[in-house]
C-alpha cells in the first residue's frame, strides 16, 4: 500500500467515527427528556464530531497550510464549544422556576 492509499483510509475513518459521534448526538437530543441531558449530548457529540471530522479533512488534504488552518479551527471550536454548552446550561438552571419538579420527575 502506498502512502496516499493509507492517508484516504484514515481519512475516511476519521470522517465515519465523527459523523457516528453526530448521529449519536442527534438521537441522544430527541431520545433524552430532561433538557439539560439533551444540551449534554449535543455538546459533546458536537464536540467530538466536528473535531474528527476536521482531523479527518486536514489528513486528507496533507502537510500544508490548510491543515494548519483546520487545526487552528479545531482548537478555536474546542475552547468555543464547551464554554458556550455551559453557559447555555447555567442559564436553564437560572431561568427555569419549575427545576426541581422536573429534576423530581426524572429520578422516579
Amino acid at each position: 500500500m502506498d502512502v496516499e492509499t493509507l492517508r484516504f483510509i484514515l481519512c475516511a475513518l476519521l470522517m465515519l467515527l465523527g459523523l457516528i459521534f453526530e448521529i449519536s448526538a442527534v438521537i441522544g437530543v430527541f431520545r433524552f427528556r430532561y433538557v439539560l441531558n439533551r444540551m449534554h449530548a449535543a455538546a459533546m457529540g458536537d464536540t467530538m464530531g466536528v473535531f474528527l471530522m476536521l482531523l479527518g479533512l486536514a489528513v486528507a488534504n496533507g502537510v500544508n497550510m490548510l491543515s494548519l488552518k483546520l487545526l487552528v479551527l479545531v482548537v478555536l471550536f474546542w475552547m468555543a464549544s464547551p464554554v458556550a454548552s455551559h453557559l447555555i446550561g447555567r442559564l436553564e438552571l437560572v431561568t427555569n422556576e419549575e427545576l426541581d419538579r422536573e429534576v423530581s420527575e426524572w429520578k422516579r
